[in-house]
């Protein structure tokens, strides 16, 4: 069994890499982007001068085309509602600027389910401690140690079903995930559980 679980924690313990992004927001919640717009002179720009922006789902299709940014004195505006944060994943975005001195921006910003990203170290640090609890549980012979081990897992399964894992953009691999972990837990703590039944009665 010891060996099931470590070759379990290799394939769930993949490399995973994240890249750098201007803004990260939370899934299903309202979310503004804001930019900076400069003229000739590095000035703010003045409500004149029009800005656009196009916003580009993680898959590339256009979600927004040509949008009307808001002008709010030092900097520009375009609001999104929070029906238009459901997708999760990174998006790529370019603003224009038409006036004095013409311009444009380009930059990514990020969806998640908790607003943070790069919680990825946390997620190993919990399973490496359930890791190093189980072994030592089955080290010692000790069930009820090895019971103390998989509540790490129950608890990163149940944060990945409620939270997801930030740097995959795939739902249906997250909750894939999650599932695997949870089942893990609830394979090693019931046998554990009927193990200790025999053993006494």
């Amino acid at each position: 069994m010891l060996g099931l679980i470590l070759f379990m924690g290799a394939v769930i313990l993949f490399p995973l890499v994240a890249g750098e992004v201007s803004f990260i927001f939370t899934q299903n919640e309202r979310a503004d982007i804001v930019v900076s717009c400069f003229d000739i002179n590095n000035s703010f720009c003045s409500s004149a001068t029009p800005c656009h922006i196009t916003v580009f789902y993680p898959n590339n299709s256009v979600m927004i085309r040509n949008g009307t940014m808001t002008y709010n004195g030092t900097y520009y505006n375009y609001s999104l509602a929070s029906n238009d944060t459901l997708v999760m994943g990174e998006y790529s975005a370019v603003t224009s600027c038409v006036g004095s001195h013409s311009g444009f921006s380009t930059f990514n910003f990020k969806i998640t389910t908790t607003g943070f990203t790069g919680t990825i170290g946390f997620y190993f640090l919990i399973l490496g401690i359930g890791f190093v609890i189980l072994i030592l549980g089955f080290y010692l012979k000790d069930p009820w140690i090895v019971l103390l081990g998989t509540v790490a897992f129950y608890f990163i399964g149940l944060y990945i079903f409620k939270y997801g894992i930030d740097i995959i953009k795939n739902n249906t691999v997250t909750m894939a995930i999650a599932i695997v972990i949870t089942a893990i837990a609830m394979y090693v703590s019931i046998k554990t559980v009927l193990e200790v039944i025999q053993e006494n009665y």
